[in-house]
């Protein structure tokens, strides 16, 4: 295997993932993920800190969530990332409310 191809496989292998399914007190399966934070003094704020750090703080995070508890859908984005962490934060889909859990959520991290 030549060295551009080694990196290049290496670069589409994930370096983190996590599912994650219940409000508040999740049952997970992860990867490179050692704990998950309710961080905020409301709903829907969330850190997942990563078992091994990435190189640096410019990686992609791609994640799904489902419905809310209420049954409204969720709009789910990161807002901090660091190389040891990445906080995720959820909304509701049209509504006032500023946070709110989610039942399900999927996230990827590839680096």
């Amino acid at each position: 295997m030549t060295r551009a191809r080694e990196t290049s496989e290496n670069a589409r292998q994930a370096k983190a993932w996590f599912f994650g399914s219940g409000y508040g007190s999740y049952s997970s399966r992860s990867f490179n993920i050692s704990s998950i934070a309710d961080t905020g003094s409301t709903l829907g704020q969330y850190t997942l800190n990563f078992e091994n750090n990435m190189e640096t703080s410019l990686y992609v995070v791609l994640v799904a969530s489902s419905i809310a508890t209420d049954g409204r859908f969720v709009l789910t984005w990161t807002n901090l990332k660091t190389v040891s962490s990445v906080d995720l934060y959820a909304y509701p889909v049209e509504s006032t409310q500023a946070y709110i859990d989610w039942h399900n959520i999927d996230m990827v991290v590839y680096e």
